[in-house]
């Protein structure tokens, strides 16, 4: 099986960890924790994000809407 790689996105992360994939946004999000901040790619339209957060973050999961 070959596999290709190819960068979607230069994000200039100093120190990013944690990717979680979304499959119904089709999205890719990441921490950089020493930024800090949050990172989001969507697959669908190459769309980037990126959220500074006030404090040192090491990494995020998904929770239920309340």
């Amino acid at each position: 099986m070959v596999t290709n790689i190819r960068c979607v996105w230069k994000a200039d992360a100093l120190l990013g960890e944690g990717p979680i994939w979304d499959e119904e946004e089709e999205a890719a999000y990441w921490v950089d924790i020493k930024a800090p901040a949050i990172h989001c790619y969507t697959s669908a339209s190459g769309l980037t994000a990126t959220w500074a957060m006030p404090e040192p973050i090491g990494c995020s999961h998904w929770r239920e809407p309340v």
